[in-house]
């Protein structure tokens, strides 16, 4: 690995800090390509908007939390262990962004449909869970590398 690796990838700059998405070893960026692709697609119904995307949502939410550096209870919560979860739903389509903090940013691992549209259905899937644990993992161990030159 390059010392000169990216580690993260900005989604929103604020007064409070930012929001940022895992660049893994492999030059992935889970949570931006799930934002890119499947939030895209994902469209809310208004009268007034025709075309509000649950990308654009999200972008709404990840730009408060770099404001302010809190959301509501309903948009963002502690999930378990050092995982927390943004949350939205379109159309009964449950999406969360799992990320996690390291100091002044919000890190997002990566985002998902959770299954069970309903409410109360359940936590997430522990495959989520693992794979978010994965990628924050992989981030701070490549941190503490790209910190001991």
């Amino acid at each position: 690995m390059a010392n000169d690796a990216r580690l993260t990838e900005p989604v929103a700059r604020g007064r409070w800090g930012t929001v940022e998405c895992v660049v893994l070893a492999s030059g992935q960026v889970p949570a931006k390509e799930f934002l890119d692709n499947e939030c895209e697609r994902i469209c809310e119904k208004g009268k007034n908007e025709p075309r509000t995307t649950a990308r654009d949502r999200f972008g709404f939410l990840v730009q408060q939390m770099a404001n302010d550096g809190r959301l509501s209870p309903k948009r963002f919560k502690s999930e378990q262990g050092k995982l927390f979860a943004f949350s939205h739903e379109v159309r009964k389509v449950q999406i969360r962004f799992a990320c996690f903090q390291d100091g002044k940013r919000w890190v997002l691992t990566h985002g998902f449909i959770k299954p069970g549209a309903k409410k109360g259905l359940g936590k997430w899937p522990v495959s989520q869970v693992e794979r978010a644990e994965r990628i924050m993992n992989e981030y701070f161990q490549r941190k503490s590398r790209a910190g001991s030159h």
